[in-house]
């Protein structure tokens, strides 16, 4: 069986989030995620489109 091999970039495109405390708002409906939950929440979706979220975590030292 053949398989054709695609790179990331030629499947989707990869954009990058905003730190929260950019977007919350206390009056807002729409869940920001963080490594331990919903963390807060917003009034305006940064996509308008299906979206995949792929988390991260950083640790500070």
């Amino acid at each position: 069986m053949n398989f054709k091999t695609y790179s990331l970039k030629e499947l989707a495109t990869i954009k990058y989030g905003k730190n929260q405390k950019q977007v919350q708002d206390e009056e807002g409906t729409i869940p920001i995620y963080g490594t331990g939950g919903v963390m807060g929440y917003a009034t305006k979706s940064l996509y308008d489109s299906p979206s995949v979220l792929i988390g991260r975590k950083v640790s500070v030292k």
